[in-house]
């Protein structure tokens, strides 16, 4: 075997030993987890909620940095491993359709973040339509109003949590409401 060949091979047995999605010249020692438990406000654990994280800075972003899926063991808790550093917003999906965010999560390289969630009973956002035809979406999460009967309307919003829901495209978005929503609100918006 010549040397080139040989390098070849080593080169092909280390690449196909990394676990994790490489971006930018990142290692496994620029990933962290999150954990905590995911529970209702009176504090009763949430069994197999779906969980999905997002990246919401640069400093987490990339092509090999995407929404990350799991979900809450029997007991409520869960674990998120192999997040890049950087903040990442989590939403929580109970199989009864309780919900739940976490924004602004840190994620530091190498450590255990815990952070626990209170699911509670989704609302709802109505907007009148108007000549604005981009749909209102919700500030770091995949929220996105659908047109119903002249109205955007922006479905499974997660209680209790401060929000802003936006408007427009890239840099030319801009906020239309921050709002809290109680759980199960319909809120009409002018």
């Amino acid at each position: 075997m010549n040397a080139r060949h040989l390098t070849g091979c080593l080169l092909i047995a280390f690449l196909s030993g990394c676990s994790e999605p490489v971006a930018g010249g990142s290692t496994d020692t620029e990933t962290g987890t999150v954990a905590g438990l995911a529970t209702r406000p009176g504090g009763t654990r949430v069994a197999n909620a779906s969980i999905l994280a997002y990246p919401i800075d640069s400093s987490a972003s990339g092509p090999a940095v995407a929404a990350r899926r799991s979900a809450s063991a029997t007991d409520g808790s869960y674990r998120l491993e192999g997040l890049v550093a950087g903040r990442w917003t989590l939403e929580f999906v109970a199989v009864d359709g309780y919900r739940g965010l976490l924004q602004n999560v840190e994620v530091a390289p190498a450590v255990v973040g815990s952070h626990d969630a209170v699911l509670h009973t989704p609302g709802r956002i109505r907007l009148p339509v108007d000549a604005d035809t981009t749909a209102p979406w919700i500030e770091g999460t995949a929220h996105l109003g659908r047109r119903n009967d002249g109205f955007w309307v922006v479905d499974s919003v997660p209680a209790g949590v401060p929000l802003a829901l936006r408007r427009g495209m890239g840099d030319a978005s801009r906020i239309v409401a921050n709002l809290v929503l109680s759980p199960a609100q319909d809120t009409l918006l002018p």
